[in-house]
């Protein structure tokens, strides 16, 4: 049997209706506001999807990946980008 480890880390808006916010980060539960995450700990893989797709999560767990990662680094980084499916670049 060949399973998607989907769901089990919910997003919310707090630590009260969730494991993490809309940006993979993990919440406090010893932090003064609901709203605390520890700095630096993320969630980046399936356990943020709440379950089972309709199609193949890859590209749902990609950009919930790269939304967290883009808001980690601010925005004085360069966005993140994923060329579309098929698609070849040339210099």
């Amino acid at each position: 049997m060949i399973t998607h480890p989907l769901g089990g880390c919910t997003i919310g808006p707090d630590r009260t209706r969730g494991a993490i916010d809309e940006y993979g980060r993990v919440f406090d539960p010893g932090g003064a506001h609901p709203a605390d995450t520890h700095q630096g700990l993320f969630v980046v893989d399936g356990s943020a999807i709440p379950g089972a797709l309709a199609v193949n999560p890859t590209l749902t767990i990609t950009a919930q990946a790269l939304k967290a990662i883009g808001h980690a680094l601010g925005p004085s980084a360069a966005a993140p980008t994923v060329a579309a499916a098929g698609s070849t670049s040339h210099p």
